[in-house]
């Protein structure tokens, strides 16, 4: 089995909404992944949730579940609703379409880096998968006056960062990811940053993943 990105569809709302469309030419059987931030995000009366059904977040990030989530499309699964915390805020969206060859049956697992003053640590991962399917999203929210670093062999698939204007709604964020073929495959310095940022990352495999990414 192998992997291939399809397609991006993107947003930025606030209050209660759902996406508008699926990425064009997403199709029965695909991965999407829905991987957001709220700006500014000050404290957890930011954080929004989400509980439409068919829409898998692991436990391990917490409140920010909603934030990095992933469903299996087929025509019966609805797009996710997202409600806003009670604090006012922007959720800069997207939409991630990736298409494995087969129909396997798959596995999840992923974790956040804690938020402070340095960059956060890098990730290590060994592949337990006869093909892993790797995707790391990075945000932070402020116009900072800096330039993302991205390091663990990424293909970017976006970015955004600014000038250092300091508005606190400017959403920086990074996205790329990468094919691992062979189990056994050890992916280290897995992570992207500006100054202060927090990241997920995403490991989807043809059968059981145990035991991944511990920040260092």
């Amino acid at each position: 089995m192998t992997w291939s990105y399809v397609a991006r569809t993107n947003g930025s709302n606030s209050s209660t909404f759902t996406p508008s469309a699926w990425p064009t030419g997403t199709q029965e059987g695909d991965i999407v992944i829905f991987a957001s931030m709220p700006a500014p995000d000050l404290d957890p009366t930011y954080e929004y949730t989400s509980s439409t059904a068919g829409w898998t977040a692991l436990s391990a990030i917490g409140s920010t579940s909603a934030r990095f989530r992933w469903a299996r499309y087929s025509s019966a699964q609805a797009l996710p609703t997202i409600t806003q915390g009670t604090s006012s805020s922007t959720c800069t969206w997207n939409l991630l379409t990736f298409r494995p060859t087969q129909q396997s049956a798959f596995a999840t697992e992923f974790s956040q880096t804690s938020v402070g003053l340095n960059p956060p640590a890098a990730s290590s991962y060994t592949t337990t998968s006869n093909s892993t399917l790797l995707v790391l999203y990075a945000s932070q929210p402020g116009d900072q006056a800096a330039s993302w670093t991205a390091t663990g062999g990424f293909t970017e698939l976006f970015q955004t960062n600014g000038s250092g204007s300091g508005n606190a709604n400017y959403p920086n964020q990074w996205c790329g990811w990468q094919a691992v073929s062979s189990p056994a495959t050890a992916v280290t310095n897995m992570r992207a940053y500006l100054i202060v940022n927090r990241y997920f990352i995403f490991a989807f495999g043809e059968q059981s993943i145990d035991g991944l990414f511990f920040p260092l």
